[in-house]
């Protein structure tokens, strides 16, 4: 047989002469059902409890995945910055030794060549009077590479910004810094 609060609540003993006290078992009864009362509303607020516990451990999970999402974006784009940072620094060594290669063969003719007469070894041109030209492109040179090296460092500093929350701005839409290129003039 099952029991409701109800059935508790308003029992139906029947009568006998030698009996129980009908008021010592109705205080019993009442004893029961507030007794079982206040266990339900303990499970109901626990239940509640694990509901609001489990949905809260459901959002942390979703947080933590994104932000593992950023930390592997950042990284990524850190690497294409490093790639694209060590390419421009080797481009612009390559350009730096052409550039020394030259002032040097200029610099090393003007040696070679009398005191009395300027270096004419370039088809009949003085390449005494290219040699300041060719060292101030070789520093023009140097400068643009620190500069470009200086803003990729600071573009790869603003890309990772705190927790790789993605405010840097995209590094394909960069161009170099300066955008300037020393060339020599004969």
């Amino acid at each position: 047989m099952s029991l409701t609060l109800d059935d508790l609540r308003q029992p139906g003993f029947g009568g006998r002469v030698w009996g129980y006290d009908r008021d010592e078992v109705d205080q019993l009864l009442a004893s029961v059902v507030v007794s079982i009362e206040r266990l339900q509303r303990r499970r109901q607020r626990d239940a509640e409890a694990i509901e609001r516990a489990t949905n809260e451990a459901r959002r942390a999970t979703e947080r933590a995945k994104l932000a593992d999402e950023a930390v592997a974006d950042a990284n990524r784009r850190a690497e294409r910055l490093v790639a694209k940072a060590e390419a421009r620094a080797e481009e612009a060594r390559r350009e730096l030794e052409a550039v020394l290669a030259s002032a040097g063969g200029v610099a090393t003719e003007s040696v070679r060549a009398p005191t009395t007469a300027p270096a004419t070894t370039d088809g009949g041109h003085d390449l005494s009077s290219r040699l300041p030209l060719a060292l101030r492109a070789a520093r023009a040179l140097l400068a643009d590479a620190r500069a470009r090296a200086a803003a990729i460092e600071g573009e790869g500093e603003q890309r990772s910004g705190p927790a790789g929350d993605g405010t840097g701005s995209n590094p394909e839409d960069h161009s170099s810094s300066s955008g300037s290129s020393a060339t020599i003039h004969s």
